[in-house]
């Protein structure tokens, strides 16, 4: 695998940090410099290609949030689920361009969003039910808790585990193949077809990991 990339030029090879950490930056970077360039000269009438994008990517990401985890809910999680997504998905496409490489097939940065999903879950169930919160790890009826406590620790602190090792392995196969087709079969016919693949897959990537994520918020804003 390394030995695979060692051979993708990359147009920040002269920066000594590792991609892992250096294109979280990038991403970010080109998220707010987009966002601002097409947020400009916001209008309710006339409005310019920029806003309409802008408007339809607000709505679609609205309706799928909202089938994820309620109208109720969804003004809650909106915020988070829609960056999720819009990170993961920008992430995947500026890796897929010629010299770059994304941020996320990397363990740590998968870790890192799963976390944040995690804490997030938390704060969510403690903030809206309080320490009423801690009754569904005892479960129901209370007096199995000796058996349900355990059972429901392991299974709240397996959430970011599966949400990392799943993201983490599709991305990492994912760039796998890409650059064994890239570098050592067809250097020069297979990048714009397996580029789009692998946004494609990415952008099916970045769906699962925000449906996931929803359902573990919801049911920390449901609960007890």
């Amino acid at each position: 695998m390394e030995a695979i990339h060692a051979k993708i030029p990359y147009l920040f090879s002269w920066i000594p940090l590792p991609p892992g950490v250096l294109m979280p930056w990038v991403v970010t970077a080109v998220i707010f410099a987009v966002l601002y360039f097409l947020s400009r000269n916001l209008k309710i009438t006339g409005i310019s290609t920029g806003q309409a994008i802008l408007e339809t990517l607000y709505e679609s990401l609205l309706s799928f949030i909202e089938e994820v985890v309620g109208e109720e809910a969804a003004e809650h999680f909106l915020l988070l689920l829609s960056t999720i997504f819009v990170y993961l998905l920008s992430s995947a496409a500026i890796g897929m361009m010629p010299a770059m490489k994304s941020s996320m097939p990397f363990l740590t940065s998968c870790a890192t969003l799963a976390l944040i999903v995690f804490f997030a879950t938390l704060y969510t169930g403690f903030s809206r039910h309080g320490f009423g919160y801690l009754k569904h790890f005892i479960g129901d009826p209370w007096w199995l808790f000796p058996l349900m406590l355990p059972i429901n620790i392991i299974s709240e602190i397996s959430h970011p585990l599966s949400l990392t090792l799943r993201l983490f392995g599709n991305l990492v196969g994912e760039e796998t193949i890409v650059g064994v087709l890239l570098v050592m079969v067809f250097p020069l016919l297979v990048p714009v077809p397996m580029m789009l693949l692998g946004v494609l897959t990415s952008a099916l990537q970045a769906l699962v990991f925000t449906f996931l994520s929803g359902i573990y918020l919801v049911s920390a804003y449901n609960k007890p």
